[in-house]
């Protein structure tokens, strides 16, 4: 029981651990200025996340690589019944191949800091949205 609750702590930190780095930043109480991060600490944690989400991308392919490859290449070719994966191996490409589900808040953690700062990640000032201006006149493309 208490090993199943470490595991399930550990997995629900993995999980919000992107999410929490890319957060808004909050303040408690009466309205202080909120401090914008410097550029460095906004390419930092750009770094940081893409980082995070190639680990999760690789751990799931490697776990799956290993499932694959122990299923397939295990047992002697001679044998009329297929020899068994190894516990270990089974569980370790488990866990690997979890990876992938730990992508997922990698991923949103990241969109949602590229949308927060274009300017500094890609260098450029945001371009404007796709709303149009209500005096704007549509003209027909020649």
């Amino acid at each position: 029981m208490v090993r199943a609750l470490s595991r399930l702590g550990l997995v629900v930190a993995l999980a919000v651990a992107p999410l929490a780095c890319a957060s808004a930043p909050t303040v408690a109480g009466a309205s202080a200025p909120v401090r914008r991060p410097t550029d460095e600490q906004i390419k930092n944690r750009h770094r940081t996340l893409v980082a995070g989400l190639g680990t999760s991308l690789a751990l799931g392919l490697v776990g799956l690589g290993t499932l694959l490859a122990n299923a397939n290449f295990a047992g002697p070719k001679e044998r009329s019944t297929p020899q068994e994966m190894p516990a270990m191996i089974a569980v370790a490409g488990g866990i690997m191949s979890l990876g992938f589900l730990a992508a997922v808040p990698f991923a949103v953690g990241l969109e949602r800091h590229k949308a927060r700062y274009p300017e500094v990640i890609k260098g450029r000032p945001p371009r404007p949205n796709a709303s149009l201006a209500p005096r704007l006149v549509l003209k027909p493309g020649l």
